[in-house]
């Protein structure tokens, strides 16, 4: 059965919130507090917070825009993205009041890691991340730290994600940031996907 949701996604760089297009430009909206309060007064469902620049910087998850956030008393379940590293990291970001988080870059090369956070906080409280593409009639996914091009059902299978994740959100990351352009194409690709799929990108 079709469940329809609204999920807010704030993507954060630097401390500033930022519309991000195709993964590779970046403008400025200001104040990620004041964008995560708007979207809790539209009352959707679920709000996001995208630190996109902390696991490349290799600094870990964004624990004190997380602590701004749990004193603003949103009432939002609120979602984590960014740089967790570890099981103490999980655990940090659930304490300081999210309800989930979203999983990237473990998922393409530590899932001994992954598979401790997903026991320890557990599986229906992790989103998988992954941003896909079509080239060739082929689904591909992106890897945002090498800009390099998975063929996405090797990689979702030798990586067990649906043994790891409730959920995944599946990003069209070459309209990302883009007005109504959301590839619909790309569904035709992810029948096998056991997880319930979140979608984003062009949307």
């Amino acid at each position: 059965m079709l469940k329809k949701r609204i999920i807010g996604i704030v993507t954060v760089i630097e401390n500033q919130a930022v519309q991000s297009i195709g993964y590779n430009k970046y403008l400025p909206l200001g104040s990620p507090e004041y964008q995560i309060e708007n979207l809790d007064n539209w009352k959707i469902d679920e709000i996001i917070i995208n630190c996109i620049d902390r696991t490349k910087k290799k600094i870990g998850p964004h624990f004190e825009l997380l602590n701004k956030i749990s004193k603003k008393g949103i009432s939002t379940p609120i979602c984590y993205s960014g740089a967790v590293r570890n099981v103490q990291d999980a655990r940090d970001v659930i304490m300081l009041g999210a309800e989930r988080i979203c999983i990237d870059n473990l998922l393409n090369k530590n899932n001994k890691t992954l598979q401790k956070i997903s026991e320890k906080i557990g599986r229906q409280a992790l989103i998988g991340v992954s941003p896909i593409t079509l080239k060739k009639d082929l689904l591909y996914r992106y890897d945002y730290l090498s800009k390099e091009l998975i063929n996405f059902d090797n990689w979702y299978k030798s990586n067990y994600v649906n043994d790891l994740v409730s959920e995944m959100l599946i990003v069209d990351y070459k309209n990302e940031g883009k007005k109504n352009s959301f590839n619909i194409k790309l569904l035709n690709h992810l029948k096998n996907i056991n997880e319930n799929l979140l979608l984003f990108g062009g949307i």
